[in-house]
């Protein structure tokens, strides 16, 4: 998947968290859930365009990934106050990929920095459990350019849930502070 999902993701692990007591303890789980969710939605990267190197003479593998570059800043300015240990932690596997990548680039030989160790070991936990061990049997969908529309659809889905989640939420504040005005109009 790519990191508006991912980010999406470890914001809305973050929101679901928000009530979670003690504090220690939603935090640490916030950033155990986010790391993890990276490694469960790669498994399903398969079935989304996500081409193994970059193609960057193709005009739609640059926009798309022009606009993910975009979006993804849009989502570090608006969220980063709020979320920034589930944003953090969702998109923390990807830095192994980018060690990598910069060593290769700049021709290091750094002997641990040849593989992204980050992601395989996630993706092996992931991988122990059954239902994830199905996605291994799916279609292999990385160059299929319509496929973008299925990482939009989750991206899209991710919003709204978190959306609903906000509305969940503030109308419950509203009903609280209702009742608590009633309660204090009995009184006075």
């Amino acid at each position: 998947m790519q990191a508006p999902t991912h980010l999406a993701t470890g914001i809305l692990i973050e929101k679901a968290m928000e009530k979670v007591e003690p504090a220690c303890f939603r935090k640490s789980s916030v950033a155990f859930l986010a790391a993890l969710s990276h490694a469960i939605l790669d498994v399903l990267s398969d079935l989304t365009y996500h081409p193994p190197e970059p193609i960057l003479v193709d005009s739609f593998w640059f926009s798309y990934h022009l606009v993910l570059s975009l979006l993804t800043i849009c989502i570090f300015i608006r969220y980063w106050g709020k979320y920034r240990l589930g944003i953090l932690c969702s998109i923390l596997p990807d830095f192994d990929w980018l060690v990598v990548h910069l060593t290769r680039a700049f021709k290091l030989e750094v002997t641990f920095c040849k593989e992204p160790v980050l992601h395989r070991f996630l993706l092996g936990f992931v991988r122990r459990f059954t239902p994830f061990r199905l996605p291994k049997s799916l279609p292999n969908w990385r160059l299929n350019k319509k496929t973008v529309l299925m990482e939009f659809a989750l991206w899209a889905l991710l919003t709204a849930v978190y959306c609903t989640i906000g509305q969940a939420s503030r109308t419950s504040l509203l009903v609280q502070e209702r009742r608590e005005n009633r309660e204090r109009s009995w009184f006075s």
